[in-house]
């Protein structure tokens, strides 16, 4: 398997990791496990030399002393060596990763409906979005809604849903509505009333699991 250097410079201290090549790309698009990026758990100055980055220099630059995180943010921030294709590759996925994320948070204002992950998808080819192969995907969201705004409307903020669910489907619906839960009361039927904050793009899949959940047997209310 072919081993390459990752390069990392902070000031007057340079820094290098030995990593699998066909590794650290599949890490670059999909994240995973850095033990299996790693030639050998070492930061060095100089990885021709064999020369080792000191614990002092670790803790100065990084704030830590893990190989992995230091690793994590060289492989983020640093240089790594890429073919054409390779780059290509990553800005795809990471494309794919950012249009998938900006789906579920985001909605029409206008209409009240989720935003189709094409027509984001198109909004950033007309606002000539350019994805970076190396930042984070939630650093980039961010500044991506900022540029298809100009295309299209849009808003990530969360919407305001009201539901009272049947005692019988209560406890199983619970774990659903439970991580947008903003109040809860049980009535005197048994009965769960809640109020839910839901990120725009999810209203529409949320109401529709609770519909599933319950068989139809629910009253819901999108509170504007």
């Amino acid at each position: 398997m072919k081993e390459i250097v990752v390069k990392y410079k902070k000031g007057e201290k340079k820094f290098e990791i030995l990593v699998y090549s066909d590794k650290v790309y599949e890490y670059m698009e999909k994240g995973g496990n850095l033990e299996e990026v790693l030639v050998y758990p070492e930061v060095y100055t100089d990885v021709s030399t064999g020369d080792v980055a000191s614990r002092e220099d670790l803790r100065k630059v990084f704030g830590t002393e893990d190989v992995y995180k230091v690793a994590e943010v060289m492989i983020r921030e640093g240089e790594v060596p890429l073919t054409t294709e390779q780059r290509r590759k990553i800005k795809e996925e990471k494309k794919r990763r950012i249009v998938a994320e900006i789906s579920k948070i985001a909605y029409d204002p206008v209409h009240k409906t989720p935003i189709p992950p094409q027509r984001i998808e198109k909004a950033m080819e007309e606002a000539k979005v350019n994805v970076d192969p190396f930042k984070p995907v939630e650093v980039q969201v961010p500044e991506v809604i900022k540029a298809i705004r100009k295309i299209i409307p849009i808003s990530v903020e969360r919407r305001k849903v009201e539901a009272v669910i049947p005692p019988q489907y209560a406890s199983r619906a619970y774990g659903l509505v439970k991580p947008y839960m903003k109040r809860e009361e049980w009535l005197g039927n048994g009965s769960l009333k809640v109020m839910l904050e839901v990120p725009g793009g999810l209203v529409d899949e949320i109401l529709g699991k609770l519909a599933q959940v319950t068989k139809g047997d629910v009253q819901t209310r999108v509170i504007e």
